[in-house]
């Protein structure tokens, strides 16, 4: 694991991996909203 030097590499480092979450999230969010409102397919 990384030593961190200062607060604010730590800040940074943070920050970083919370974007990278918040993009996750709302990009997978997208995948469910669509996945909820589908219709569901007919079977014959």
């Amino acid at each position: 694991m990384e030593i961190l030097r200062s607060l604010h590499e730590f800040m940074l480092m943070t920050k970083g991996r919370e974007y990278l979450i918040a993009v996750a999230f709302l990009i997978l969010f997208v995948f469910f909203f669509r996945f909820l409102n589908s219709k569901p397919k007919r079977t014959r």
